[in-house]
């Protein structure tokens, strides 16, 4: 794969800002008659983790989606906007992550479609292993797919950003279930680059005017970076921008996995870094987490005395007092870890496979890590 990313500086949401910077990412990859020249079926794939304002900075903000697909739209393409957030995959679900994350008014706007399609197709995937994925339907039918990430820490792969972001491409309470069969972190993802890989997004596009540091990819606090960055190379735009907020690469696995398997390079001075001159933060992203196992010393130990260790080094996920028992960390929950008691959650440490799926899916921010 090619190592170039294309970084624009955008210091903010306003429609002039990001429609600058979208013009300057189309131009750079030549223009949507290149895109068209694939099909015309465009899915755009951003991060809806979850019904949240823009402002909370959990998800792609609106108007990037609506920048890219308005441009689309009116060179003649079939845009459909979608994804598989965490929790159910329904109409009542999506219907709220579409409204409370800003979609519905950009889909408006830009004369595309929401999907509303909630079928699923089963493919088959030869990558670091052999894969059978449920795809949902429209990244199946897609003919080109335009990912829309947001930068984000992540309490289980570090950084999520580009590549994680595919992983909306698996159908609803599905994404549970490989959580389940995959419960070592790097098992996990690698999962997620042959996801990643089979999907071949045309363009990565992440929205990193505003990012998430801290506890996320959904619990942090809200940083400025000020920049919205491109590649055809999901990976080599993920290293970038890890770079850029200041996050230690080698703790993220996706990147070890990918850099192992000549994806991407393996540092960020091997890239090629077009467009706007962006500085690294000042101040430093903070981790989700000081530890992960797919990247520590532990992951190199036999199997038995990683079991012991393990628990002593990763911490589990930790119920607060905030909680009032909504029960979504309980429907989220791969492992069937987590029950509503008294009103409250309480979680079941010899099922829990830190995962921290309730973490990333609780709409309050009463899991702590």
């Amino acid at each position: 794969m090619e190592n170039t990313v294309f970084l624009k500086s955008c210091e903010d949401y306003s429609e002039l800002s990001v429609a600058t910077a979208i013009d300057a990412i189309f131009d750079h990859f030549g223009g949507v008659d290149a895109i068209l020249s694939r099909g015309r079926d465009v899915l755009i794939k951003p991060n809806l983790l979850m019904a949240r304002a823009p402002e909370t900075a959990t998800t792609a903000h609106p108007e990037i989606v609506y920048a890219v697909a308005k441009r689309l739209v009116d060179a003649g393409a079939n845009v459909v906007i979608a994804d598989s957030p965490g929790g159910p995959y329904t109409m009542q679900a999506i219907k709220k992550v579409y409204e409370d994350c800003g979609m519905d008014r950009a889909a408006q706007r830009a004369g595309a479609k929401l999907n509303y399609d909630f079928t699923s197709k089963k493919v088959t995937y030869d990558g670091i292993k052999t894969r059978q994925f449920d795809l949902i339907t429209p990244a199946f039918n897609a003919s080109t797919i335009i990912s829309i990430s947001k930068a984000k820490t992540h309490s289980l792969t570090h950084y999520t950003g580009a590549v994680k972001n595919l992983f909306g491409t698996i159908a609803g309470l599905n994404k549970a279930a490989c959580h389940a069969k995959m419960p070592d972190a790097h098992d996990f993802c690698e999962f997620l680059v042959d996801l990643c890989n089979y999907n071949e997004p045309y363009i990565n596009i992440t929205d990193a005017v505003e990012g998430m540091d801290g506890k996320g990819p959904s619990g942090g606090r809200v940083r400025h970076i000020g920049v919205i960055g491109a590649s055809r190379n999901p990976y080599a735009l993920d290293l970038a921008m890890m770079n850029i907020v200041r996050l230690d690469h080698h703790s993220a696995p996706i990147h070890e996995i990918a850099s192992q398997h000549d994806l991407v390079v393996k540092e960020p001075y091997e890239l090629i870094l077009l467009g706007d001159d962006i500085l690294p933060l000042a101040d430093r992203f903070i981790p989700a987490m000081k530890t992960h196992v797919a990247t520590g010393a532990i992951r190199f130990l036999p199997k038995p005395l990683k079991k012991i260790i393990e628990p002593m080094v990763i911490k589990y996920p930790k119920m607060t007092k905030r909680c009032v028992g909504c029960a979504d960390c309980a429907r989220a929950c791969p492992q069937k870890a987590i029950t509503i008691i008294a009103g409250k959650a309480q979680i079941n440490k010899e099922k829990c496979i830190k995962c921290y799926c309730c973490h990333e899916l609780c709409p309050i921010k009463a899991i702590d890590l």
